[in-house]
């Protein structure tokens, strides 16, 4: 720990040696806290992450059991999604870790599927779809989009750094 002052290293003392700050407890716990924990932002853009990547292992695990998982597994390419999907999940869990590549591979998923919504919506539209199928992938849009913002908040940044 580290005096708030002056930067001089405690060793475990109730005041400094250099500048004789005194040292209150709930400071040290605040040291330890930041020390060792993740930030909110971080642990709230992690959950609302993985929250997303759930829905989307429903509506893939929906859409299997539709087809038959004789005709979804006979496909490869439908074997593509869900291995996208254990990607999202095994970076998220590297984004909990606080590795901060994980984070760039899922904005740069995160903009890949916004590229292929966009595509999906255009196409859902042309063929007349109801107002329901337009609107629910938005919201994990929208989940998405303020997780990376609450990734890129001061406190996640310095986190992500260390």
């Amino acid at each position: 720990m580290e005096c708030p002052i002056c930067a001089a290293p405690l060793t475990g003392a109730s005041e400094c040696k250099d500048c004789g700050y005194v040292v209150l407890a709930s400071d040290q716990k605040k040291s330890r806290e930041g020390s060792a924990g993740r930030p909110r932002p971080v642990s709230l853009a992690a959950t609302l992450l993985l929250v997303d990547a759930l829905f989307d292992a429903l509506r893939i695990f929906n859409t299997w059991s539709h087809l038959g998982l004789a005709v979804a597994g006979s496909n490869r390419a439908n074997w593509f999604v869900p291995f996208l999907l254990g990607v999202r999940f095994l970076l998220i869990a590297l984004l909990w870790m606080g590795n901060s590549w994980a984070r760039t591979m899922l904005i740069v998923l995160f903009a890949l599927g916004l590229v292929n919504l966009l595509s999906t919506v255009a196409l859902l539209n042309a063929m007349g779809s109801g107002y329901f199928v337009f609107l629910l992938p938005w919201i994990g849009v929208m989940m998405q989009v303020y997780a990376v913002y609450l990734l890129f908040q001061s406190e996640s940044l310095d986190w992500f750094r260390k």
